[in-house]
């Protein structure tokens, strides 16, 4: 009960001083609101997971993230990346190798990050293929709980090629990364 009256009292107070020293006609209480903020938080909110209590550091990640997505769409010459000269130039033997390994490495990937990985497939559906080619068809039972826990309608299940992109993505990304990690402690040493 104290929160509404300091609320109901400040915002007398507010609507003296404007009325009296700026010498307004009247005062629309309706603008004097935190939608805004609560706006900004929600952001902050799901961009650490959809978890309501968020640390300071998450708030800061957020941050570093729209600010990405706001330089991804600058048109300046310093971010701009040409697709064609990385994908003409030829690739070495040595990475060929990793991307034949890759389907073999795919079982390796846990239940939990094959879960991860459907959920990522699902967002993709969703915001970058049209609705009409979208079959609502679970592929994959172990992977889909999470999805078909968490929806409330709006997610969206994969289809079955775009979930096997992510699992060889994600195959090949761990081999890379250990790859190089092997390259770094032979050349230490």
């Amino acid at each position: 009960m104290g929160k509404i009256v300091t609320t109901l009292r400040s915002l007398v107070s507010v609507s003296r001083n404007l009325l009296i020293s700026k010498q307004l006609q009247y005062v629309l209480l309706g603008y004097f609101q935190s939608d805004n903020l609560e706006s900004e938080f929600g952001i902050y909110r799901q961009l650490s997971g959809g978890c309501y209590h968020i640390s300071a550091e998450q708030v800061l990640y957020s941050e570093c993230f729209r600010r990405m997505i706001i330089y991804e769409s600058l048109d300046e010459p310093f971010y701009n990346h040409s697709k064609k000269s990385s994908c003409m130039k030829p690739l070495k033997v040595e990475k060929t190798d990793l991307t034949d390994e890759t389907l073999n490495h795919i079982d390796e990937i846990s239940d939990t990050e094959k879960a991860i990985l459907y959920y990522i497939a699902g967002y993709v559906t969703f915001k970058d293929l049209p609705c009409e080619t979208i079959p609502e068809t679970i592929l994959n039972e172990a992977a889909s709980e999470f999805v078909t826990a968490v929806t409330r309608g709006k997610l969206k299940y994969p289809q079955a090629d775009l979930f096997s992109f992510n699992l060889c993505a994600f195959a090949l990304f761990r081999l890379a990364k250990n790859a190089m990690q092997q390259s770094t402690i032979e050349t230490f040493y």
